[in-house]
């Protein structure tokens, strides 16, 4: 006998179909006919037992307007979705889930991706027209578990009726298809979702094109996965030619890459360079090793870093010798940040030898030509050198020694203890620097 549905919400009725007005016709065993909308109820049973029975007759074969539209749909779908460029994975799952949800017409779609011992998460809401919403707080709180057991099955999971668990969107859906992405297993799984508002469920024709989607979505992920891989191999291979493998800081490559492409800066052309040198690493290296050598060069990098701001590039571009690009400095800006790092280098101590190196240091602002501002920053540089050596002898340049202790015992009466045995070197007279900055 004929079911009748009648209800001020749209009620699941059977399969795909939701209605608030519908008749359910059984025609024998196999059949079931479902006739919808309000007027249908005023039908006597036997009229719609009839109408039904003519309707299963008729199903025989489909028209082939009906074939031919129902193929025009797969294949947009298709192309919508191939003619992607896949970039990275989680832009490439995006647009996965978008175009499945297009295509189906669902509200909500997601893409879970493994990947390189990463899971990549993606979860969308169609919008009002072709607006999509890609945002992470759509996701539910049992998405990535969901997904993750669905990349292991076999074939789709249609589910024309959900209840509220599990929770794969925060927006609560009336019916959902699962799909594994291609046969290779755990690679990731698609979701659909129809919202409480839009009731529908998934006819044959819309799990047809979900699982076409489904499989070519593998390529795409592919092709992502190995476009991501290169992209990181290349970006890992210039990093290790412009790094210098002493400091970790740019070298020479990288400062020459960062005047070509400065940082971005608040207010055109606000760029400063620092310039700095250290001071006596040839004695160093002679009197103690080129160990300790080594630990200066990487102390006053370090030095350097920690006084410098984030937005500024730090490069060695020779042996002992430091360049920095400063962006959205002017003068006094710069000038404070040298008095800085004049500062620092006070309190630097190479702990094993007990020595206190130096940097002379120089600045200038940028002019709009970078040679000819790198080439100022030097001058200045070398200028406080020169009044460094004037304060130590040449054969001992400017790097002290922490008094141990005790002063060393004189070796006669007579002779004073060198100064570089004795603790820092004297400050110069004070007097307005070269540079522009206090000297200490």
């Amino acid at each position: 006998m004929p079911v009748r549905v009648s209800s001020t919400m749209p009620t699941h009725v059977a399969g795909p179909y939701w209605a608030t007005d519908a008749v359910l016709v059984p025609v024998g065993h196999a059949h079931l006919v479902v006739f919808g909308g309000p007027s249908v109820r005023k039908l006597s049973d036997a009229v719609l037992v009839g109408e039904a029975a003519h309707a299963v007759a008729d199903t025989g074969g489909a028209t082939a307007e009906k074939l031919l539209a129902d193929e025009l749909e797969l294949v947009h779908a298709m192309r919508e979705l191939t003619s992607y460029q896949p970039t990275d994975v989680r832009e490439t799952a995006r647009h996965i889930a978008t175009v499945a949800a297009r295509a189906l017409s669902c509200d909500v779609a997601a893409v879970r991706v493994q990947s390189g011992g990463q899971a990549t998460l993606e979860v969308v809401r169609l919008g009002s027209g072709e607006g999509i919403d890609a945002d992470p707080q759509i996701a539910g709180r049992d998405a990535g578990e969901y997904l993750e057991a669905a990349a292991t099955m076999t074939d789709a999971m249609v589910e024309q009726t959900v209840g509220p668990d599990p929770e794969v969107w925060k927006q609560k859906v009336v019916s959902r298809m699962t799909l594994p992405i291609g046969p290779e297993v755990d690679l990731g799984a698609l979701a659909l979702g129809h919202a409480q508002g839009h009731e529908r469920g998934f006819t044959s024709l819309c799990q047809r094109i979900g699982r076409a989607l489904a499989q070519s979505a593998e390529q795409l992920l592919n092709q992502a996965i190995v476009h991501e891989q290169l992209t990181a191999e290349r970006h890992s291979f210039q990093r290790a030619t412009m790094t210098d493998s002493l400091t970790g800081i740019g070298n020479r490559a990288a400062w020459e890459a960062a005047l070509v492409s400065p940082p971005r800066t608040t207010s055109a052309g606000a760029y400063a360079v620092i310039s700095a040198d250290l001071d006596g690493l040839k004695y160093i290296n002679d009197h103690y090793g080129h160990g300790a050598g080594d630990a200066v060069i990487r102390g006053a990098a370090d030095m350097l870093l920690s006084t410098l701001r984030a937005s500024d590039v730090l490069c060695r571009v020779g042996g002992d010798e430091f360049l920095a690009l400063l962006p959205d400095v002017d003068a006094n800006a710069v000038r404070e940040i040298v008095r800085r790092i004049e500062r620092a280098m006070a309190s630097w101590r190479l702990t094993e030898h007990g020595l206190m190196p130096r940097l002379s240091i120089g600045w200038a602002v940028f002019d709009g030509d970078w040679p000819q501002t790198v080439r100022a920053a030097d001058r200045r540089m070398y200028s406080v050198k020169r009044q460094h050596n004037g304060v130590v002898p040449a054969e001992r340049p400017a790097v002290g020694r922490v008094a141990a202790g005790r002063r060393r015992r004189r070796s006669d009466a007579g002779t004073k203890p060198e100064r570089s045995d004795l603790g820092p070197p004297a400050p110069p007279p004070a007097r307005a620097s070269a540079m522009g900055a206090r000297q200490r």
